[in-house]
């Protein structure tokens, strides 16, 4: 989504459920209007599902965005861990994430992209079609 600067007081935002800030390289700010400690805050519409930013709980991950509840994400491992730095989730970036334009990898990034994803497949879910990482490139 390419999104840069300063992140604003989103605190208003009562119907929020779900937000992915994350891969983001020039996004800074604070998403703690949404937490409650560590817990989602209760919504008007009920509850906020999941918040995903690149908050810093990976082992090694720089903190852009301050979030003592969201799922921190770190695209230098391509992956989100807990709070604890436990990896939940990895691979889960798409051709989308590599190829949007402005919003350039930074070296890390580019070296992973380089070793886990020289190229995509086309996999089918349901009726849609969807490109993920491969190392298993035609020839």
């Amino acid at each position: 989504n390419c999104l840069t600067g300063v992140i604003p007081d989103l605190s208003n935002l009562n119907a929020l459920e779900d937000a992915k800030f994350r891969g983001n390289n020039d996004l800074r700010g604070n998403l703690n209007a949404f937490c409650n400690g560590t817990e989602y805050r209760e919504i008007s519409s009920g509850e906020i599902r999941s918040i995903h930013a690149d908050c810093g709980d990976c082992q090694g991950s720089t903190v852009l965005v301050e979030c003592t509840c969201c799922l921190c994400c770190d695209y230098s491992i391509i992956g989100c861990c807990d709070k604890e730095g436990k990896v939940l989730q990895k691979k889960m970036y798409t051709w989308e994430t590599f190829n949007r334009g402005e919003c350039s990898l930074n070296d890390a990034q580019r070296e992973w992209q380089e070793e886990n994803c020289p190229c995509y497949v086309e996999i089918r879910k349901g009726n849609a079609n969807k490109y993920d990482c491969s190392t298993d490139c035609p020839a």
